[in-house]
């Protein structure tokens, strides 16, 4: 794919302004940087028989427009290092299965869905969906000399957003604070999702974009950032991702905040570069915990493959009635 390729599906897509979402930024940069090399040597997943995306718009601006470096700006940002250096990625996370696993995927999400059923309502009251995420993100930049800079820094998100697409964000990041406060469309407000599998499967299409089976993920990973789940919806979503045909379950370990979960993935090259997309849920809640995207290959990114180049957290959700309180 080249460049110019990467830089027209960024530009079609003419987001309203929103929360960032850095899994969208990195897979179209990623095209960017995509080179033919060897293949990584990382076990291969086994499978056993059987947002809309929320870019924000200046990022649109500065990739079509720019003529001699096209930008990444990722959350965070820690000292760059040079195409001859390694940007240090958080480790890749392990599980008890990856060498084989009898737990088939379909048969695990619906178990989940069932235990996802039975949890309580959602914390609070309002008309806000609070969110809490803890995430780190490679942050890199293509320059007209051939070169990459990356680095990498944690980010912590807080939003509360209305239906109308009012409310707040809240960003830490390098250890700066920003804060900005929108008004009605300001931001992508959650949605009423149906518990229907099949309506919510159609729901969740519109988001656009689709793929293959890690648009599913990434799907799933959108409405988590921008509104609180119900128990219903959580099933539902998880029965959803029961009818795709190449998720592995990989088994059971913690996420990057050491809760256990089991984990769920599949590959893709859409991006350009051989990528693992990663779930992880909560086996006593059916909660998401963790979604992640491992680089199999590096192509002419800055780091030693299989390299874990971003993810996300979740910390806590609830409602609340003012863009100033916490479930």
């Amino acid at each position: 794919m080249t460049t110019q390729t990467a830089l027209d599906r960024l530009a079609a897509q003419r987001p309203v302004p929103a929360l960032p979402d850095v899994h969208a930024r990195q897979r179209l940069l990623t095209e960017v940087l995509a080179r033919p090399q060897e293949p990584a040597v990382v076990p291969p997943l086994r499978s056993r028989p059987r947002g809309r995306t929320l870019l924000a718009g200046g990022l649109v601006a500065a990739a079509v427009a720019a003529a001699v470096v096209v930008p990444a700006t990722f959350p965070g940002s820690s000292a760059p290092t040079t195409a001859a250096a390694y940007a240090a990625t958080p480790p890749v996370l392990a599980f008890s299965g990856e060498r084989g696993t009898d737990e088939r995927a379909g048969s695990l999400l619906r178990e989940l869905a069932e235990v996802a059923a039975r949890q309580p309502a959602p914390t609070g009251a309002g008309r806000f969906s609070f969110v809490e995420s803890r995430g780190w993100y490679l942050d890199l930049e293509l320059h007209s000399d051939g070169t990459t800079t990356g680095g990498v820094d944690p980010v912590l998100r807080r939003s509360w957003i209305a239906s109308d697409g009012s409310g707040r964000a809240e960003e830490t990041r390098a250890g700066a604070e920003l804060r900005d406060d929108y008004g009605p469309g300001g931001l992508s407000g959650p949605q009423e999702l149906s518990t229907d599998v099949p309506t919510l499967a159609r729901q969740l299409r519109e988001e656009g974009g689709f793929y293959g089976t890690p648009s599913w993920l990434d799907a799933v990973a959108e409405v988590w950032k921008r509104q609180v789940v119900t128990p219903g919806v959580q099933a539902a979503m998880l029965r959803v991702l029961a009818l795709q045909q190449d998720l592995v379950v990989l088994g059971d370990g913690t996420d990057r905040l050491g809760r256990p979960g089991v984990a769920l993935a599949t590959e893709s090259d859409y991006s350009g570069l051989r990528t693992r997309y990663v779930l992880v849920v909560s086996r006593s809640t059916g909660a998401l915990l963790d979604f992640e995207q491992v680089a199999l290959e590096a192509g002419r990114m800055p780091v030693r493959a299989p390299a874990t180049t971003s993810y996300t957290a979740w910390v806590r959700s609830g409602f609340t009635s003012t863009t100033h309180q916490e479930p």
